[in-house]
């Protein structure tokens, strides 16, 4: 488990629970932390998570040898910020768009000069729209494969 995995499997884990510690095993079992090399990514990950104030280690009075991990704020409420430069935006309203037009609703038209939450939202249905007509045909439609190609 590299780092990153770690980070993304605490993020899920913190979705459905309050807490975390490395030293309950079946905490690590939820995550699939199998070997010390697991162990370590989710220490770091979890140090990570720590200094951006999403959870706060603690280690309790009833047992100093490990910290319990909790989660500060709940995850719906957790904020990033996110600049995107021209192009980036373009491309972005010109996939919402497009997919507003093939199925004839305008109600999410997308403003390329102002990327909004909604916007990230609605680029996220989509790839589950895709995702999912893919995983029942098993293979990239022919244009989707050859948009790829091109980007």
């Amino acid at each position: 488990m590299t780092i990153l995995q770690a980070s993304i499997n605490l993020f899920n884990w913190f979705k459905d629970h309050d807490s975390f510690s490395l030293s309950n095993k079946s905490d690590l079992e939820g995550l699939g932390a199998e070997t010390n090399e697991d162990f370590a990514a989710l220490s770091i990950a979890l140090d990570r998570l720590e200094k951006i104030e999403i959870v706060k280690g603690v280690e309790p009075k009833s047992d100093k040898s490990s910290k319990i991990y909790i989660l500060e704020k709940n995850m719906q409420n957790f904020n990033q910020s996110v600049t995107l430069n021209g192009g980036l935006a373009s491309k972005v309203a010109s996939c919402i768009n497009s997919f507003c037009e093939r199925i004839k609703d305008d109600s999410d038209l997308c403003d390329p000069v102002s990327i909004c939450e909604k916007d990230i939202l609605n680029l996220t249905l989509i790839a589950d729209h895709f995702s999912k007509k893919t995983l029942e045909s098993s293979s990239f439609p022919d244009d989707a494969s050859e948009s790829y190609e091109k980007n």
